[in-house]
């Protein structure tokens, strides 16, 4: 072999090895996020980061997105959804964040209780069960993003009063307070649903009566 055409040879092979490595260390894209963000326009410019589980399933990080101003809750619910369909056998999880589902203030306020971030603190006064049983959700994203978009008067805002209202990565508490006379509506949500044992008692934010259970809307 001439040694031109094996020092060509050689740069070839070396080219290959380099391209391969890049290729092996950068990330590739997960098949179902790829099919997820196709069927969901807007999803791949939200900011979400995707890694593979150790249940072969996918973790989701939404730490560093601001999803409220990018995509809307339902979009995100759908995109989800989607991965979950691709994922039934494994997981589908949510890294530095939250993916609520229409719930009560009041339980997610529980949920949140033994955290080492941000947790919610309901203020006594005015009719506890309403405050208790505000409804919030869906949303995904992170906690100080969902309460702060719950917080504001496109959702709850003309119901409570927040403290402080708009939530930082240092917030440790945010204060939620009725508002006088809020304007809520009653809401069924679907299912049956038991009542509270012999002997026991709901949870304040457990609104069950007679087999149906009922969160409060806020009206904007």
């Amino acid at each position: 072999m001439q040694p031109g055409m094996l020092t060509a040879l050689i740069a070839f092979i070396f080219a290959a090895v380099v391209g391969f490595a890049i290729w092996w260390i950068n990330p590739r894209p997960l098949p179902e996020v790829v099919i997820c963000q196709s069927v969901v326009p807007g999803i791949k410019q939200v900011g979400l980061k995707f890694n593979r589980s150790r249940d072969g399933g996918i973790a989701v990080d939404v730490g560093g997105t601001v999803t409220g101003a990018t995509a809307t809750p339902e979009a995100l619910q759908t995109f989800f959804k989607c991965l979950q369909q691709y994922n039934k056998a494994t997981s589908v999880t949510i890294v530095r964040g939250v993916n609520l589902d229409l719930e009560p203030i009041g339980q997610v306020a529980e949920h949140w209780k033994s955290d080492d971030d941000l947790r919610l603190k309901l203020m006594p006064g005015g009719n506890w069960s309403i405050l208790n049983n505000l409804r919030i959700g869906p949303a995904i994203g992170r906690k100080q993003d969902v309460i702060r978009s719950w917080c504001s008067t496109a959702q709850a805002g003309r119901c409570v009063k927040c403290s402080p209202e708009n939530p930082s990565d240092a917030t440790q508490y945010v204060e939620i307070e009725l508002r006088l006379n809020p304007p809520v509506e009653k809401q069924q949500l679907p299912g049956v649903w038991a009542g509270a044992a012999p002997g026991g008692k709901l949870e304040a934010w457990q609104l069950v009566e007679a087999g149906k259970r009922f969160v409060y809307a806020c009206r904007s």
